[in-house]
């Protein structure tokens, strides 16, 4: 994908104009996130000696800020407690975890009484990465902007499909926010949500019930791999959304809300693979049409300090949809200019309200206001069946929970002897029940739908199965099995070049199905894509 460089945004005109992109001129600045203790007996944020400045300059993800003056600190106190602990903090967001533990354990060597214990949440996160991340395989990406750490075996099937991905964010959000790093951005990739709690702050408990399941924190991306989850996710837009917030984070100086950083990341999650806006996706449209009917919206207070703390993964939905439509908002009243000035405001000091209203001319209290009435002149999507897509975690759910979410028992029923049939290899029987459920549940319920197709297939019926699966895709985008078996009856027909189009997508939720690579092995090679069908051969191997 490839962006006319002549074309750059009036956002990257902004940021670029005042030099926002320049990591030479980035100044100390926004607020901290470890706690108070880190920062030493001072606790302030622009505390004059060079340790609370490093610490404070570390606190807020700000590395080329940090590095001088961990500098100056081991030129002024070289050997001590102070300069070791800085130098063990610094080696750890570079993701030297092997060199920040053997730093740390010569500060723990010469700690006077009770220092240890004011780093002792960092020696504990330390401890808990190092152990976690032992063995994962490292691999820099082929332009050399990124480095993944993954866990050798299957997950290596992600390796060229994140490559590609990574490398066009690094492009696109390079022009768009008129920002690159000025090092290789490190990402991780955990084999399961335990992983991810072990690394973060974040409780698994939280993790499963907010949905959560990729945070950019500590100078680096984090996501949990799809083999964790039942039926995958979103994980490339996941790492690209991953990636905005560290753009976002060293353009602003650490100094942008969790509400707007949030609705910047969800709003351009999509640019790395198309050039346009994003639509918001149906189910996010249902849930906020559902809020505003219950008037029952989540607070930008509500948001922070993380989507993480939310109580559900409905509540985490509806924030997402709501900041969104912030986003959608923002850039019809000001523009991309607007949202640049408001972004290089917060950086020079101002809060997000006073941001705002310098942007918007109006109270802060009034933009709230005026987006209210905004969201009601939507013409929302509602979702016909009912079903609400939700991330069905594999430590935590089974397959059968999926079919609970059916509304109607009738529904719920036969589709369960469409199951029993099917898994009997009795086709004809199985498809009759799955026809009788969609009476009760209509055509566009992604569960009954899947299980439709799926079984038209093996009985040959590749053209009705193509049109039983259509129904739900407009309302259920992120359902990997209608993408799989729409590939597949495709694939059947001989026609390639669909069949690799919905292939393709049902690998960018779940690139574990052995299945999707077969089919697009097979559509590669009678597509003449020699350097696809290594890709395909590569994942299958991975995945036996």
């Amino acid at each position: 994908m490839k962006y006319n460089r002549r074309k750059l945004t009036l956002l990257t005109a902004v940021l670029m104009t005042v030099g926002l992109w320049t990591q030479a001129a980035l100044a100390v600045a926004g607020p901290g996130h470890e706690p108070e203790s880190v920062l030493g007996a001072l606790g302030q944020a622009f505390a004059d000696n060079p340790f609370d400045r490093a610490m404070k300059a570390m606190s807020d993800e700000l590395i080329d800020v940090a590095e001088p003056l961990v500098q100056e600190l081991e030129t002024a106190e070289p050997g001590s407690f102070r300069a070791l602990v800085a130098r063990a903090r610094f080696q750890y967001l570079l993701n030297d975890f092997s060199a920040a533990l053997e730093t740390l354990n010569g500060a723990d060597a010469i700690a006077k009484a009770g220092e240890m214990e004011r780093v002792r949440w960092f020696e504990d996160l330390l401890r808990s990465t190092y152990a976690t991340t032992q063995g994962h395989k490292k691999v820099t990406t082929s332009r050399g902007h990124f480095v993944l750490w993954v866990t050798p075996g299957p997950d290596e099937v992600l390796i060229p499909y994140a490559d590609e991905a990574l490398e066009n964010a690094h492009e696109v959000y390079g022009e768009l926010f008129g920002y690159r790093p000025t090092r290789p951005v490190h990402v991780h990739i955990y084999q399961r949500v335990e992983d991810l709690a072990a690394v973060s702050s974040l409780k698994v408990t939280e993790i499963q019930t907010s949905g959560t399941i990729a945070l950019c924190k500590y100078n680096r991306l984090m996501i949990t791999s799809p083999r964790d989850l039942l039926f995958g996710y979103d994980w490339l837009d996941t790492l690209a959304h991953e990636y905005i917030h560290y753009v976002i984070i060293k353009a602003s100086n650490n100094t942008v809300p969790i509400w707007l950083h949030e609705g910047l990341a969800k709003f351009f999650e999509n640019r790395w693979r198309e050039a346009k806006d994003a639509v918001m996706k149906p189910t996010s449209q249902d849930l906020l049409a559902g809020g505003l009917e219950q008037n029952r919206l989540i607070t930008f207070e509500q948001m922070s300090p993380s989507m993480a703390k939310l109580p559900s993964q409905e509540d985490t939905a509806l924030a997402f949809a709501e900041v969104f439509t912030v986003m959608n908002y923002l850039k019809n009243r000001v523009g991309m200019e607007g949202i640049g000035k408001t972004i290089l405001a917060m950086r020079n000091g101002k809060t997000d309200r006073e941001a705002i209203e310098l942007a918007l001319g109006v109270s802060f209290d009034r933009f709230q206001e005026d987006w209210r009435k905004y969201l009601k002149t939507l013409d929302l999507v509602r979702l016909p069946g009912g079903y609400a897509q939700k991330l069905y975690f594999k430590n935590k759910n089974k397959n059968e929970d999926e079919l609970e979410s059916l509304e109607a028992t009738a529904a719920k029923d036969h589709t369960y002897l469409g199951d029993l049939l099917r898994a009997r290899k009795r086709y004809l029987g199985a498809s009759k029940q799955y026809r009788k459920a969609k009476v009760t549940a209509g055509d566009t319920s992604p569960i009954i739908q899947s299980k439709l197709g799926a079984t038209l297939i093996e009985l040959g019926q590749y053209d009705e199965a193509i049109k039983e699966l259509a129904p739900p895709i407009q309302y259920y985008p992120e359902y990997v099995l209608i993408f799989l078996h729409t590939g597949r009856a495709y694939l059947a027909k001989k026609d390639y070049n669909n069949a690799a189009l919905y292939l393709e997508r049902a690998v960018r939720l779940n690139p574990f199905d052995p299945d999707a690579h077969s089919g697009l092995l097979t559509a590669y090679q009678n597509l003449g894509n020699a350097e696809l069908v290594k890709r395909a051969e590569n994942s299958l191997r991975l995945l036996q």
